[in-house]
């Protein structure tokens, strides 16, 4: 976690722009995240992922609760966590939805 110093009525020692800009650079993995269910298929792509605990097996997976993935997710109650390796660079960016192709395309 990072934590920003502020001192009241002044700006952050970091600035927003200066943040993004650094966390954009931060190395982690990259997987696409996958579902099926009564909410169909969706998919998309996230570097927020990491265990959480190994009793029970569990895992964090991070989504924008503006996502309009993140209900049809809920819904279907089920998930697939695939890791990408560099070669697939390419597929992250068809599940990033940048190239707004259609979802069932995706697959």
């Amino acid at each position: 976690m990072v934590e920003i110093e502020t001192v009241p009525s002044e700006e952050p020692i970091v600035s927003t722009g200066a943040f993004r800009d650094g966390m954009s650079r931060l190395g982690s993995g990259v997987n696409i995240i996958t579902s099926n269910g009564a909410s169909g298929r969706l998919g998309f792509t996230a570097t927020a992922v990491c265990s959480v605990s190994d009793t029970p097996p569990s895992l964090l997976v991070c989504m924008n609760r503006s996502s309009l993935q993140n209900a049809p997710l809920k819904k279907n109650s089920v998930l697939c966590v695939n890791v990408l390796s560099a070669k697939q660079q390419a597929l992250s960016q068809v599940f990033s939805g940048a190239d707004k192709i259609a979802m069932n395309e995706r697959f």
